[in-house]
């Protein structure tokens, strides 16, 4: 098991646009007394790229720094976090960009989940609650990519993964995640 830092646990939750990450999070920090982030909340305005254009290297690093530094401020006010983010982000070009290991090692997580979606179903819940969706081609490169991210960043951290889908049976999952989350 991940070591205990001072200030509480951590639940990094990954997944592409629209997967329901939000969603899930919701529902477990309920049931599992935590506090929930997203991590996009914890920039300030001019890092959100609302725009096509995709993220830059160095933006997406500088963003990543600013998260984990909002999270240590966070952190001893809450002994469980539950932090809503990515693995993976669209860069340039729409490329599918992968954040490094070393940037999520950074927010220091107990336990990691990747939520995963078909692409149109995604697509569907963005256009839904945005007005509009990345196209499903991209969505999916993306989910390939959240996906060995995901895996590399268990790997290289020592930290356990959960895969789940949007359906998945919550209470289930947050027993099984309450050994990472509860002191």
């Amino acid at each position: 098991m991940t070591e205990i830092f001072d200030g509480g646990r951590l639940c990094f939750v990954g997944g592409v646009h629209g997967a329901g990450k939000s969603t899930l999070c919701a529902r477990l920090a309920l049931l599992l007394d935590a506090t929930h982030l997203r991590a996009s909340s914890l920039l300030p305005e001019e890092g959100r790229r609302r725009d096509s254009r995709g993220f830059l290297r160095s933006e997406l690093d500088a963003n990543q720094q600013l998260i984990a530094t909002a999270i240590a401020a966070i952190r001893h006010k809450s002994p469980r976090l539950i932090l809503d983010g990515h693995y993976c982000l669209a860069g340039t070009r729409m490329r599918a960009l992968p954040l490094r290991p070393n940037q999520l090692a950074a927010f220091r997580p107990s336990v990691l989940i990747l939520v995963e979606a078909a692409p149109a179903v995604a697509a569907q819940r963005m256009r839904g609650r945005d007005g509009a969706s990345l196209p499903e081609s991209l969505l999916s490169r993306l989910a390939v990519c959240e996906r060995r991210s995901a895996e590399e960043t268990s790997a290289k951290l020592n930290c356990p993964l959960f895969f789940v889908r949007d359906d998945c049976d919550e209470s289930a999952l947050s027993r099984a995640l309450q050994p990472y989350l509860l002191a």
